[in-house]
């Protein structure tokens, strides 16, 4: 779609603010809230409508552990084939800490602790999960207890060339979860 530049003196319309200011930005996909769930599964979220999407995951966990994503093709996770990097550092901590997987079963997002006290909240970007193109993300995450501690994550990976709809989300540390998602795909045009 092609964009308009207003000069002075011309009108804007109705028809001109539905076509122009609403055609930018993120665009709501889909949300949930969810509690004592050992997976979180979003299916057919992701089509070829939009390039990227941002996920914003707010949860707390039955056990500390890392938090985990997979992508989903229909009723099917994908297991195998995850790059990933990070970085974080804790409450107290002077420096930051980092961390590496080649060929692994998922993208680790964050991490989580066993209090219903603590929340974690994500927001990570995903490029091209619906198209057969390299599947790149960027993510952070905050952890913060009821006692002030935290602990701040930030990591990407990538590649995978495959076809995807949908993710699922859980707790390496086997805990149930209990929050909200909310999925939002970046608009082009």
């Amino acid at each position: 779609m092609a964009t308009k530049t207003f000069t002075a003196g011309s009108v804007l319309t109705a028809a001109d603010t539905n076509t122009y200011l609403a055609n930018a930005g993120l665009v709501y996909v889909a949300s949930a809230s969810f509690s004592a769930s050992s997976a979180v599964t979003v299916s057919n979220c992701f089509t070829s409508t939009y390039n990227a999407y941002r996920i914003l995951i707010t949860t707390n966990s039955s056990a500390a552990g890392q938090l985990q994503l997979v992508l989903r093709s229909g009723s099917t996770n994908k297991t195998t084939g995850y790059y990933w990097s990070g970085l974080y550092n804790g409450s107290g901590s002077s420096g930051l800490t980092g961390e590496a997987e080649s060929n692994v079963g998922s993208w680790k997002i964050g991490y989580s602790e066993a209090s219903s006290a603590t929340e974690s909240s994500i927001f990570m970007d995903l490029y091209y999960p619906a198209q057969a193109f390299y599947k790149q993300w960027t993510a952070s995450n905050l952890r913060q207890s009821a006692t002030a501690s935290n602990y701040n994550t930030r990591g990407g990976g990538a590649p995978d060339t495959g076809t995807y709809d949908g993710f699922q989300f859980s707790s390496a540390g086997g805990g149930t979860l209990t929050g909200k998602y909310i999925v939002m795909g970046y608009r082009a045009a």
